[in-house]
């Protein structure tokens, strides 16, 4: 199976982040290092303990007995697994204790989480490497393995998606504890499909850079999305631009962000799109849901741009479908996304 992870970002993006993580550097220089250090250093060790973990997965399952091999090296192989989901169990244990030592800090804003949200987000990756190889191997039918240790693998898998969800969980957790809006964060890739599963074969895909906070009060809406594709094209949008951009995150795990695209190289520039995204229970691996609209195949459409505003609001549109309208289900295949709902809006 096709992996996304490792996805390039246009150069533009790249020198936007490096700008704004050099003002970040030059804005921390001559505070104390972060009390969260060492938890960052503990789960870059829980993050190295799955990457074994996964050599040992595809070890194990390149020298699983066939049926013609001795009972001996069937026990052999179950015994290996045991001590692989043992191992993922310890794993799972130390990331919450890392997290519960966090949660006990009171952030101030020159110690904000957002180096343990990125070093959990490795290990979330880490625990879904481990997923990818199990289910390339289980995509076919019949298995290419012995029931007993299909029913063993199944079990290590099981293990492994539970560091993978409890993993996002604690990334929801700390991240929507740093703001008192609703917003929606993530790095992730969607492939438009709906009921597809892993292995099968992938179209449109594409990934996502987002951070977006809703407006409330004296609180402006703020933000960006990036969107590109491993052929290089790319577009983006700006939430501080509330005219043209919309936030809205309207029930839990549930949230609307649309634009009109101001910046690019590809056909997007000059169109408005819509962004309906759902936070499914569980990980977020083929099974967190996108939803892409077009308002209109239009260029510079002042009605694309009130229907996206009305949609981003009722999640309707206010009239008859523009020309060109289409609408482009996804599905979440690599990374996460977060939606915060604050309890502050009522909603």
């Amino acid at each position: 199976m096709k992996r996304y992870q490792a996805a390039l970002l246009p150069s533009s993006i790249i020198l936007v982040i490096a700008l704004l993580l050099g003002c970040l550097g030059e804005a921390m220089a001559g505070f104390d290092p972060s009390p969260f250090k060492p938890a960052i250093n503990r789960l870059g060790a829980v993050e190295n303990q799955l990457v074994a973990v996964k050599g040992r997965v595809i070890k194990t399952m390149d020298e699983a007995p066939g049926s013609e091999g001795p009972s001996s090296k069937l026990k052999a192989s179950l015994n290996r697994l045991d001590a692989i989901d043992k191992k993922l169990a310890k794993v799972d244990d130390k990331v919450t204790s890392v997290i519960e030592e966090v949660m006990g800090f009171d952030p101030t804003p020159f110690e904000t989480l957002d180096d343990v949200i990125l070093a959990i987000a490795s290990v979330d990756r880490a625990a879904v490497a481990i997923l990818e190889e199990i289910d390339a191997r289980l995509g076919f039918e019949p298995t290419p393995f012995l029931p007993e240790f299909e029913d063993r693998l199944r079990d290590v898998r099981a293990t492994a998606q539970t560091v993978s969800s409890n993993a996002q969980g604690y990334t929801a957790q700390l991240t929507c504890s740093q703001g008192a809006t609703d917003g929606v964060f993530g790095t992730y890739t969607r492939a438009g499909c709906i009921e597809c599963q892993p292995g099968d074969e992938l179209t449109f895909v594409g990934h996502r850079l987002l951070t977006a906070r809703e407006a409330m009060g004296a609180l402006p809406q703020t933000g960006f999305m990036y969107l590109w594709n491993d052929a290089g094209t790319w577009f983006a949008l700006d939430f501080a631009d509330s005219y043209n951009t919309c936030v809205r995150v309207y029930d839990e795990g549930r949230a609307r962000i649309a634009g009109v695209v101001q910046s690019g190289n590809g056909p997007q520039v000059g169109r408005a799109f819509g962004f309906h995204l759902e936070d499914q229970p569980g990980p977020a691996y083929f099974n967190d849901r996108t939803t892409t609209v077009r308002f209109t195949s239009a260029y510079g459409s002042e009605d694309a741009r009130q229907y996206m505003h009305y949609w981003c609001e009722t999640g309707e549109l206010p009239g008859a479908e523009l020309t060109g309208y289409a609408v482009w289900p996804g599905i979440v295949i690599d990374g996460s996304f977060v939606i915060c709902n604050s309890p502050s809006d009522g909603d």
